[in-house]
């Protein structure tokens, strides 16, 4: 919906003392805005628990 596509995902186990998993999502390239979209979509999901946090990465070659 937001123009945004998953180039990869990573969900890690939560320690034993942890009761959540950190989900990591690498995008294709797109715009902020509808990353920051998407985020404001995710952020309301029952399921999430935590904030969101957005990482710019940018490609050195």
């Amino acid at each position: 919906d937001e123009e945004v596509s998953i180039d990869a995902a990573l969900q890690q186990e939560p320690g034993e003392a942890e009761d959540q998993a950190d989900f990591v999502v690498l995008t294709h390239i797109t715009t902020e805005r509808a990353v920051q979209s998407a985020i404001q979509r995710i952020s309301q999901l029952e399921s999430c628990e935590a904030p969101v946090v957005m990482l710019r990465v940018e490609r050195l070659s």
